[in-house]
């Protein structure tokens, strides 16, 4: 984006993965970044938004600015739903953890949220799905599952997913695809800030670590079948190949 907007008669599209400038990570973004996507909207023919809350900060860092608000999908017609596996005590995070708030949020699962699930339900188990995990040690309750062939079968064996981010933008897509599999989601506001999702509805919401460790018990002793189904039509509708391809069209 830098290099084409030293070239005036070139058209192009911004797709941007959130707005930077509101979480800057040192004091040169600060000053610096704000200008920046100020130009960069201006600029460009058309800017994309991955939400609705990127795209209220974006209209207010450049009203100028051309946007469009264009999230960020799955393939959700060629995700079948396997019927779980009766468990009922097995959660699941899925996550890059070579990245710092897929990290942190592992660690608030396992330090402040966990304990409180396993002192209303002992057998409950988490397992960590994803790369940047060869060396970690899992500690008791914890299953390292790293890098694994067949997310189908991750999730088939799921009772619950968990998404406990505390920092971080944009749209997990973690969260999408959970929701797409049709297993219940138990995630955070900052998890859920980016999506349009409904707590009670579509997912639980967990405000503190006591919070989201009762949303989750809630869904490992009654089931959430309807959470599930719930949120496998929200992705249909607002995640999915087909709907962004209406939207864009439209």
């Amino acid at each position: 984006a830098t290099g084409l907007m030293r070239f005036g008669d070139i058209p192009f599209v911004y797709n941007a993965h959130n707005i930077e400038s509101a979480r800057p990570d040192s004091r040169f973004e600060r000053l610096s970044m704000p200008r920046y996507e100020r130009r960069l909207l201006a600029r460009a023919d058309e800017s994309w938004m991955v939400s609705r809350t990127d795209l209220t900060a974006a209209r207010a860092l450049q009203p100028a600015a051309r946007l469009r608000y264009v999230p960020n999908v799955v393939d959700v017609a060629m995700i079948r739903p396997h019927p779980r596996e009766t468990l009922g005590r097995r959660l699941l995070m899925v996550g890059d953890f070579t990245y710092r708030p897929n990290r942190s949020g592992r660690d608030y699962m396992i330090e402040q949220i966990l304990p409180h699930v396993r002192e209303a339900v002992p057998d409950a188990t988490l397992t960590l799905v994803g790369k940047g995990l060869d060396d970690w040690r899992a500690p008791e309750g914890t299953v390292r599952a790293g890098f694994v062939p067949d997310m189908a079968t991750a999730y088939a064996s799921a009772d619950c997913v968990v998404v406990p981010l505390v920092e971080g933008a944009g749209t997990p897509l973690k969260f999408v695809e959970a929701l797409a599999y049709g297993v219940p989601v138990v995630a955070t506001p900052k998890a859920a800030a980016g999506l349009e999702v409904t707590s009670g509805v579509d997912f639980l919401q967990g405000d503190d670590a006591e919070g989201f460790a009762a949303a989750v018990v809630d869904v490992l002793r009654n089931g959430g079948e309807q959470l599930a189904a719930n949120g496998r039509l929200l992705a249909s509708r607002e995640y999915s190949i087909e709907g962004l391809t209406e939207r864009i069209s439209a």
